[in-house]
Formats: C-alpha cells, structure tokens, sequence
C-alpha cells in the first residue's frame, strides 16, 4: 500500500482528501504544518507521494521541500495551493515538485487522477 502524506493547515481540507486517498486504496498521513511536514522525514517515516500546500504555518512549503531535498529524501512532490505566480512555480519545479493543484479549481477525482499520473498507478 502506498503512502500519501497531506501537508496542509486546513484541516477540513485535510481530511476529506485523506478519507478519499484511503477509499482508493492508499494510507495517508497528515501534516498541518511545515514543521510537522518535515518532522514526518526526520522520524524515518517515508511516503510514496507528498501533497504539499505553500502556504502552511511554521515553514512553508518552498522551506518543506529544500529541508526535505537536504536530508536526502526523494519523493514525487504534487503542489496544491490557492494559487502559485510563474515564477513560484518555477522554484517549486526547480525543488522537485512533479506537477501543481489550484486549490479553488480541483476536485477529490482530480486529486486522485494526478497521484496515479505521478506514481504511474
């Protein structure tokens, strides 16, 4: 079973996309925080995928993914956020990131048919 760990502040959100990952099939984790995020990989813990918003308390998700990248960790990252300039997400790119989210404009199906893409499922 792969593992999908959700890093997002809105923990409504959160969850609904966690109920429906363990409907497909996969076990997923939450992070509700940067600091929580990174915490995950520091503890050992590994994942097949990260669902990582930008905007998060603590550590936002460009400081996730380069303290990630720094230890070492290599997961397929998928971004989702309210919205990411040009040039955001080039940096997001440039720090692993697979392919991005808008927040506003996707649904659970969607969330679903991007990790399959991603993981090759």
């Amino acid at each position: 079973m792969k593992t999908i760990l959700v890093v997002e502040d809105e923990k409504t959100l959160s969850d609904i996309i966690s109920e429906k990952l363990v409907e497909e099939g996969y076990s997923a984790e939450n992070a509700y925080d940067g600091e929580e995020a990174v915490a995950f990989f520091q503890a050992k813990k590994t994942a097949d995928l990260i669902l990582l918003d930008i905007l998060l308390p603590k550590k936002d998700g460009f400081t996730v993914l380069q303290e990630i990248n720094d230890m070492g960790v290599k997961v397929p990252v998928i971004i989702f956020s309210n919205f990411l300039h040009d040039e955001e997400e080039e940096k997001a790119r440039q720090l692993g990131a697979k392919d991005f989210l808008v927040k506003a404009a996707f649904s659970t199906a969607e969330v679903i048919t991007k990790i399959k893409e991603v993981l090759g499922d």
